[in-house]
């Protein structure tokens, strides 16, 4: 078992459940969760016991289950169903649920409550449902992510993977965080469905497992301590957590201040160039104004001799006679 602390994942939101999601776990003496059944004792009076789940219960849950999980179980869990919530939120016709009971209606097929689940052609997305009955509905997810706990990894290792090919799952992808040398790893791996049968999706060059459904890659980081997203199209991460998304949007907002700072930078240097071609350009027709009127004045002054010399020739003639 993680070394972690405990969350619990309920399915009911009664006063019963949320007084003891308060109180002391005592997770040894119910290691797959517990329920809360009612019993009518012999002078008529009604009893609320508390029992432990087993393994099996697990692929059946009933609303009101309290259900253990470690803190990097709950994490996951939720950031996943955010990211793919908001990637479908405005898809009328795409519905994204976790931690939801679907029925198959295949008689003795488990009813297990993925921790996410996608599912397409909805007809009634939105609608107040307690279970998905896949019949009724007239389709059934795409995709199913189960993330291993203690308490359900014999589950969802091997028992899921035979409950989801039978409900023709398309999808099947299992992220199990474990610990290494005391260090907290993620494991990914996945299955498609090909024809009747699940074959194991094959990892890319990045260890990364692709669900074509949703077109989104499925990894880790280089340290295998954190589960990391892509969109398949783009290339681009997806990022999972509102810590992320706030680091990220403080990062382009400081990246568009320099491009700004920078633009207006550009934008002065132009111009006070400009200024000073507008300059050099006036001074040089100014110059060149000087210097015709030098080449003029010259002229007009050569001229000017000319005519008092010719004047003066004249003049020696007239007085020599």
């Amino acid at each position: 078992m993680l070394n972690q602390p405990i969350y619990l994942r309920s399915r009911d939101t009664s006063s019963q459940g949320k007084k003891e999601k308060k109180s002391h776990l005592q997770t040894e003496e119910f290691p797959y969760g517990w329920r809360y059944v009612k019993k009518t004792l012999k002078n008529g009076q009604s009893k609320t016991q508390k029992i432990p789940l087993t393994r099996k219960d697990l692929l059946n849950p009933q609303a009101g289950d309290e259900v253990p999980e470690n803190n990097k179980h709950f994490k996951c869990n939720v950031d996943l169903f955010g990211v793919f919530h908001t990637r479908y939120r405005n898809d009328p016709h795409t519905e994204v649920f976790g931690d939801f009971i679907f029925k198959w209606g295949i008689e003795d097929l488990e009813k297990p409550a993925p921790d996410v689940a996608v599912v397409p052609n909805s007809q009634n997305k939105d609608n107040y449902r307690s279970s998905f009955e896949v019949l009724k509905e007239g389709t059934r997810p795409s995709l199913v992510i189960e993330i291993i706990s203690p308490s359900s990894k014999e589950n969802d290792l091997k028992k899921k993977v035979k409950i989801y090919r039978r409900a023709e799952v398309d999808e099947y992808i299992i992220i199990d965080p474990h610990l290494e040398k005391g260090e907290v790893c993620y494991e990914i791996k996945g299955y498609r469905l090909t024809g009747k049968h699940y074959r194991k999706i094959k990892p890319d060059k990045q260890g990364r497992i692709l669900s074509k459904k949703t077109q989104i890659l499925l990894g880790v980081n280089e340290r295998l301590d954190t589960l990391k997203l892509w969109d398949a199209n783009t290339g681009e991460e997806i990022l999972l957590t509102r810590e992320e998304i706030e680091e990220a949007r403080l990062m382009e907002a400081q990246i568009r201040a320099k491009a700004e700072a920078r633009a207006k930078a550009e934008a002065k240097a132009r111009t006070e160039a400009e200024t000073r071609a507008k300059a050099e350009a006036l001074a040089r027709v100014e110059a060149e104004a000087r210097a015709k009127a030098e080449a003029l004045a010259r002229v007009e002054a050569e001229a000017y001799i000319k005519e008092l010399e010719k004047q003066l020739r004249e003049f020696k003639v007239t007085h020599k006679t």
